[in-house]
């Protein structure tokens, strides 16, 4: 799913939390329980996480090729 994926997917469990779902029989939010907020919690760090990972990766690599630059 991926990093897009996961932060549509956080955007549509708040939004199930202030608005009712389509086509929901009920035609109301949903409840807020201990077990959703713990899971997207859990997602939104792993975002962060993945955030934090690419940056890295991206600057490690122009490291590496400025060095085999100069070095050739």
């Amino acid at each position: 799913f991926g990093f897009f994926g996961t932060a549509v997917l956080v955007g549509l469990y708040v939004y199930v939390l202030f608005y009712p779902p389509p086509l929901s029989p009920t035609n109301q939010p949903e409840n807020i329980e201990l077990a959703g907020i713990l899971a997207k919690s859990l997602e939104v760090a792993l975002l962060v996480g993945i955030a934090f990972i690419i940056r890295w990766d991206k600057q490690e690599f122009r490291r590496l090729m400025i060095k085999i630059n100069t070095v050739g």
